[in-house]
């Protein structure tokens, strides 16, 4: 009598699954779409533009304008004896990179819904591919503080310090990546989080030394600085470039704060991910 086999099935208990975690070995297998959806939003954002990737540089390049009409020559604002459109293009691209991936990861679920809702990947990679672009644009931006810098006849950072502005900027993504993780989860069920983020993000720059030195605050009140984290990122960025005295105490309170955010952003995105198809 023949033994009849077995069928396998894969069982998905949804109860189990949620209480999984980060599965690395499951975002490994899926790699492939981490680079799809990277290259995809990069190319749906200067789709049918006529400035392509020049976006950014003109951002930049016109805000450090006003700025430097309205802070510098009309207010007076000190810039550490650096030229001012210097000291503002410096913090204004790390800002501009910062910005652009938290709102860009705070809208990566509920842009791509339609992919939610019909078939399964790990959705982490969706807020993770909406980080990678940031990378070209501030590669683009930085470029023109290069030139910058020859064309205000400054020193350029010595070997020390453009090895260590890469990690830097990683750092900024790390935090980034994990406000957007947070808020993007969010979004999904509180759609005020879309409508919220761009307010936010503009209070959030005026708290951080991007038009304005650290300086400026007495020190008895700069530690309030500190606990924004992008306050330790732009300063540290400066440091590295124009060679000024390193912030120590506000930069090891950012690096703090973004391994503490990266790590609750990314334990609650997955502990609600489960939920996105049925929500959104």
């Amino acid at each position: 009598m023949a033994v009849a086999e077995k069928a396998k099935f894969i069982v998905i208990d949804g109860q189990t699954d949620r209480n999984r975690g980060l599965n690395w070995s499951e975002i490994w297998r899926h790699r492939e779409l981490l680079y799809f959806f990277s290259w995809r939003d990069w190319i749906l954002r200067y789709k049918q533009t006529a400035l392509g990737s020049l976006w950014a540089v003109v951002q930049p390049v016109l805000s450090v304008g006003v700025f430097s009409v309205f802070f510098g020559k009309i207010g007076k604002i000190p810039s550490n004896g650096i030229a001012y459109p210097l000291f503002s293009f410096s913090g204004l691209i790390v800002w501009i990179f910062f910005s652009n991936t938290v709102a860009r990861c705070s809208s990566s679920i509920v842009g791509n819904s339609h992919l939610i809702g019909k078939v399964y990947f790990p959705r982490i990679l969706l807020p993770l591919a909406a980080v990678c672009p940031a990378f070209f644009d501030f590669a683009i931006s930085a470029s023109v503080l290069v030139v910058a810098l020859f064309f205000f006849q400054v020193a350029p950072p010595s070997l020390g310090a453009v090895l260590f502005l890469p990690l830097m900027i990683l750092c900024v993504a790390a935090f980034s990546l994990g406000v957007g993780l947070a808020l993007g989860a969010l979004n999904v069920k509180y759609r005020d989080v879309n409508n919220g983020i761009s307010f936010l993000l503009q209070l959030w720059m005026f708290a951080t030394p991007v038009v304005y030195p650290v300086s400026m605050i007495a020190p008895h009140h700069r530690w309030l600085l500190g606990l924004n984290p992008m306050t330790g990122y732009v300063e540290g960025v400066r440091s590295l470039i124009f060679g000024t005295p390193m912030e120590w105490v506000l930069l090891a309170m950012s690096l703090l704060t973004t391994c503490g955010v990266l790590v609750a952003g990314t334990l609650y995105f997955v502990k609600v991910e489960k939920t996105f198809a049925d929500v959104i």
